[in-house]
């Protein structure tokens, strides 16, 4: 089996006791393969994505979806945009 550098973090992430807690915050319960990846790449080159502009496809088994549900329920800033140092600009 080919081990890309994404298998060898899964597998890291899979012998570190975060990972269960990681895994609760995605909604398809599992770490993404190196093949999820590669079928969205497939789909963008493909004449099938002919029509989309201006789109940001998330990768991630529904975790951003997850922690920006959090965020609206406490009000706190995402700890998506913490990990990720993403930062929001909101206009008063």
């Amino acid at each position: 089996m080919f081990r890309s550098r994404i298998s060898l973090l899964i597998a890291q992430a899979r012998a570190a006791s975060k990972c269960d807690a990681l895994l609760g915050n995605i909604p398809l319960k599992r770490l993404g393969k190196p093949e999820d990846v590669a079928s969205m790449a497939a789909f963008l080159a493909s004449s099938e994505s002919d029509y989309a502009t201006g789109t940001t496809f998330f990768v991630d088994g529904g975790l951003t979806w997850n922690y920006r549900e959090q965020e609206k329920k406490t009000g706190l800033q995402s700890a998506f945009e913490i990990a990720t140092g993403v930062i929001s600009l909101k206009h008063e």
